[in-house]
């Protein structure tokens, strides 16, 4: 069934490495840290979710130009029902997205926008079917210091109950399951698919003096 809902809305026979694990988290409702390397497909374990159980998705991202980047490949599948807010953006184009957020089936915020209390108010009363932490590290190895909205998250995913959390990141230090079980305060099943790449070698030769 779920390979059917696949090729239906994004064309593709099979999952990557992994995917189908944290998806099949997510359908179940299992709050999941999935950890995946850089090109294996991360943005699908939340977008066929989202589109198997029609219910609007919040994206957490720090990174702007990640933001950009999924939402404009989102567009380029034909999704309309999309926005997001940043401070890269002038205030129109801020507006035209706050405009969009009601009718939207994926929400991409910044940690800072989300957790100014009138920002907050824009989305506090949407239904969230799913809260994506998408480069979830940075709540271990920025969080305290460089972003602190960060690691405030939890005042948002504790707002939105009835939503699953999934965390996403391709570096993973030890302590990242801790921490983001401390500062969500919830367990998180970890799905995590090997970081070695077949077309990459790492040699070294030694050279006499």
């Amino acid at each position: 069934m779920l390979h059917e809902d696949l090729k239906k809305w994004f064309g593709f026979e099979s999952f990557k490495p992994g995917q189908e694990e944290i998806i099949n988290n997510v359908l179940n409702n299992v709050d999941t840290l999935g950890i995946l390397p850089t090109g294996s497909g991360k943005s699908l374990c939340y977008q066929l979710p989202t589109y198997i159980k029609q219910k609007t998705t919040l994206v957490i991202s720090p990174l702007i130009s990640l933001m950009d980047d999924q939402v404009m490949q989102l567009k380029l599948q034909g999704e309309k029902n999309v926005c997001c807010i940043h401070s890269g953006m002038d205030e129109n184009e801020k507006q035209q997205n706050i405009n969009c957020l009601k009718q939207s089936k994926f929400i991409f915020l910044s940690p800072e926008f989300i957790l100014q209390s009138y920002n907050f108010k824009l989305i506090k009363d949407l239904t969230i079917g799913m809260i994506v932490l998408d480069e979830a590290h940075c709540l271990s190895e920025w969080g305290y210091d460089f972003r602190p909205h960060y690691a405030l998250i939890g005042k948002i995913v504790n707002h939105f109950q009835e939503a699953t959390v999934l965390a996403l990141t391709a570096t993973a230090p030890s302590y990242l399951t801790f921490d983001l079980e401390q500062i969500l305060n919830k367990s998180f099943s970890v799905i995590k698919n090997s970081m070695n790449r077949d077309n990459i070698s790492l040699t070294h030769k030694n050279f006499a003096a």
